[in-house]
């Protein structure tokens, strides 16, 4: 899923290219956001997102009762069955490190959208690529 397609727009009309209706992006709206870790960015985050009115699916393994309105907690199975959109929020700890690796990756009900907002080694680049190869 690509959100929005400026990586291809913005070559294109410096070219003098207008795609208008091919480079349409996808809309927040309707869709689920999952954030893995729910401290100060993760929280955050989806304070920002209550504008685009999505579901925000949030886990963190240690805390509770932070969840209201369009903010559900959520476990890390739920996350990774309904989420669109996963957001890794997380600092990097032995427990995190290579955090989403091949068997995160395997969860995965759907080709979501990840986002790293946290240390890069809490995500096994190798693995993500595979991953990335085998979604195609």
């Amino acid at each position: 899923m690509q959100i929005n397609k400026m990586n291809i727009a913005v070559p294109e009309v410096k070219q003098g290219i207008w795609l208008r209706d091919e480079n349409r992006g996808t809309e927040l709206y309707g869709k689920t956001v999952g954030i893995i870790g729910y401290g100060n960015t993760g929280s955050s985050f989806a304070r920002l997102l209550q504008p685009f009115e999505v579901t925000v699916l949030a886990h963190d393994k240690y805390k509770t009762g932070y969840g209201n309105g369009y903010i559900k907690e959520a476990t890390l199975e739920q996350v990774c069955e309904e989420a669109d959109i996963i957001s890794f929020n997380v600092p990097l700890t032995s427990e995190t490190h290579h955090f989403l690796n091949k068997d995160f990756l395997s969860r995965l009900k759907k080709q979501p959208l990840i986002i790293s907002a946290c240390r890069g080694k809490v995500i096994a680049t190798a693995d993500l690529i595979d991953g990335l190869k085998m979604a195609r």
